[in-house]
């Protein structure tokens, strides 16, 4: 039985039906179990949790799950461990720690992965995977075993060895990834609104969409110790002369400008992106308010004046490849005088040793 009654968009309030949806279509919002508590309130009690098995599934009403066939390795229920010293430090009399350590995969992260699992089960797929550095790894590993579900985690390929054993128990298919996209952006933000028709009303919301000089690239080490490099340099601008007007909002548009490219250096060598060019010319018209409006003396209390702009993006770029280094860096050297005191402190003719 399910206590669950749709999927609700936390930042809009749009529903939607139970199904493999995680986020907004009206928003980008996240999507959250919406329960039915007047139901929840009717079927549990204190009496029944504590009939239950010790795990997390006592608390099955409160679960985004629909059946009672769970995926579970018995996770929860884990102790409270009392903390006197360090609640005597903090001034607490009652201090107790959650030792999580005690859960299957000695993380907290079995709780997620085994409702999870669980709900993949009964919307039918077939496979778990994640990106993880360690403790979510070994859960999704254990848990997709536990189910029968293929398994997949990406790590990071540089990741040490001993956080990637306690998910290699349960020999998932195990993909090291090998660069990770990066990102500059010297501009900023616009506001924008999203109209949203409901049931009897329509609702606005206000999204934001970055502008100005972005980079982003992708560095990934060859066998042979070079540097790929995906590089994708923009170039945006607001533009108000294709500006919209919605629910009176004026929306600018935005003029962009961008490339991408892909090429293999060796450490220290440097390359240039060119040519993203933006030529502008602006008219502006001024005129007096009711005299720029007669006809043919009007035009002598009207003015105009043209702006143009011509501005292009260059990229200039050299790459390094940098080794892990467990020295600490050498500190700052101290500064040297600009004179020197002996020379000429308290000289008259200029000549070293004569006062």
């Amino acid at each position: 039985m399910s206590y669950v009654k749709a999927l609700k968009c936390r930042e809009c309030g749009q529903e939607y039906e139970k199904t493999a949806k995680y986020v907004c279509e009206f928003c980008f919002g996240p999507l959250e179990a919406a329960y039915d508590y007047d139901k929840i309130k009717k079927d549990i009690s204190r009496e029944k949790i504590a009939s239950r098995s010790l795990n997390i599934w006592r608390y099955r009403e409160l679960l985004p799950v629909e059946g009672e066939k769970y995926n579970t390795l018995q996770e929860g229920y884990t102790p409270l461990i009392r903390a006197d010293r360090l609640g005597a430090k903090l001034g607490l009399k009652n201090l107790y720690v959650k030792n999580d350590c005690a859960n299957p995969t000695h993380s907290f992260k079995d709780r997620v992965v085994a409702v999870a699992s669980t709900r993949a089960l009964e919307l039918g797929f077939d496979t778990l995977a994640c990106a993880s550095t360690g403790n979510l790894a070994n859960a999704v590993a254990a848990y997709g075993a536990r189910a029968g579900l293929k398994r997949y985690v990406f790590i990071p390929s540089d990741l040490e060895k001993g956080k990637i054993i306690g998910a290699l128990v349960y020999d998932p298919n195990l993909i090291a990834v090998n660069g990770k996209k990066a990102s500059f952006l010297a501009g900023g933000q616009f506001p924008f609104p999203i109209v949203q028709p409901g049931a009897g009303f329509t609702a606005v919301t206000i999204s934001f969409k970055e502008f100005g000089v972005k980079l982003e690239f992708t560095p990934v080490i060859m066998p042979n110790g070079n540097i790929h490099l995906t590089v994708a340099p923009e170039v945006s601008t607001l533009d108000f002369a294709d500006a919209l007007t919605i629910s009176g909002f004026t929306v600018p548009a935005l003029s962009t400008r961008k490339a991408e490219t892909e090429f293999e250096l060796r450490d220290g060598q440097s390359f240039i992106i060119a040519g993203l060019i933006d030529n502008r010319v602006t008219d502006i018209w001024n005129k007096v308010p009711g005299l720029g409006d007669i006809p043919i003396l009007g035009a002598f209390f009207k003015s105009k004046s043209i702006q143009k702009s011509n501005s292009e993006l260059m990229v200039l770029c050299t790459v390094h490849r940098i080794s892990p280094n467990t020295e600490a860096p050498a500190g700052p050297k101290n500064p040297q005088p600009y004179m020197d005191k002996d020379r000429f402190d308290g000289t008259k003719s200029g000549k070293p040793g004569e006062k």
